[in-house]
């Protein structure tokens, strides 16, 4: 695939890749970043998640997750560990990554 500079198969030599998707949202930047913490709202934005369990709270502002999804076509299902991470950044911008 044409991958961005810094990510895909051939940094690793692993079975495993990475991807990466790009999106405009319409919301604001403060509704963006509560969805970012509520695992009961992640079924309004993604209809493939069909289960999902905070693994681990490493502060107030740190969780890891982990979600899966069903088959979806051709694919089969998919396991994913994610890190989440929300904060407010002095001046108040929100930060969730």
């Amino acid at each position: 695939g044409n991958w961005p500079k810094g990510v895909g198969p051939q940094l690793g030599g692993s079975r495993f890749q990475a991807t990466m998707a790009r999106g405009v949202i319409d919301a604001s930047p403060e509704d963006i970043f509560r969805l970012f913490g509520r695992n009961d709202l992640v079924p309004e934005y993604n209809e493939f998640c069909q289960e999902l369990e905070d693994v681990m709270v490493l502060d107030d502002e740190t969780k890891i997750t982990w979600g899966a999804t069903g088959k979806v076509g051709p694919f089969s299902p998919r396991d994913f560990v994610t890190r989440c991470y929300t904060t407010v950044l002095e001046g108040g911008a929100h930060l969730a990554a």
